[in-house]
């Protein structure tokens, strides 16, 4: 058992890796070259607040019932994955509009 979780526990470090600097670059295409720092800026400051956020989140959703921190843990990756593809489809429909 402990096998499986090192293996899980190692993809999720990876792809989070990945994940990040993905974001990081879609939020930089977004923006114009003036306003980069100010949205790497808050990128991480967002970063950082969740990581301050999340514990006591979780905790009080653990004290609800003991599984509900881990159904919250499966359901907000879901909707965090879908903020890169909005901002990938709202980049892609502002290139085809300069285009035309």
């Amino acid at each position: 058992m402990a096998g499986l979780f090192f293996a899980a526990f190692s993809l999720f470090i990876a792809s989070f890796s990945v994940g990040d600097v993905a974001m990081a670059s879609l939020l930089t295409q977004c923006v114009s070259n003036d306003k980069i720092g100010r949205i790497l800026g808050l990128k991480v400051t967002l970063d950082s607040c969740a990581r301050i956020v999340a514990p006591v989140v979780t905790s009080s959703l653990f004290q609800m019932q003991p599984s509900l921190p881990f159904i919250c843990g499966a359901g907000f990756p879901l909707l965090g994955s879908a903020l890169p593809l909005f901002l990938w489809t709202r980049k892609r429909k502002a290139d085809k509009g300069n285009k035309e």
